[in-house]
C-alpha cells in the first residue's frame, strides 16, 4: 500500500468535505435565515450532516434513465 498516495486521497476528501460543508452554511445563513421567519442559522457540523443525509437521500441508485438499447 503506498501510504503517501493514501494520504494525499485522504487530505483531499477532508478539504472537498469541508468546502462543501462551508458552501451549505454560509448560503444557508445568508440566503435562507432572513427569507424564512423561524428558520435559525447552522454551524458547520450541521451543515456536515445535512451534506451526509441529502447523500443519503439523492444518492444514484444504480438505475439509469437511458431507455436506449
Amino acid at each position: 500500500m503506498d501510504w503517501s498516495k493514501f494520504t494525499a486521497r485522504a487530505a483531499a476528501v477532508l478539504f472537498v468535505t469541508c468546502f462543501n460543508a462551508l458552501l451549505v452554511m454560509l448560503c444557508w445563513n445568508l440566503f435562507l435565515v432572513p427569507t424564512v421567519d423561524g428558520v435559525k442559522e447552522i454551524g458547520f457540523f450541521t451543515a456536515m450532516g445535512l451534506i451526509g443525509l441529502f447523500g443519503i437521500l439523492f444518492k444514484d441508485m444504480g438505475v439509469s434513465l437511458n431507455f436506449k438499447e
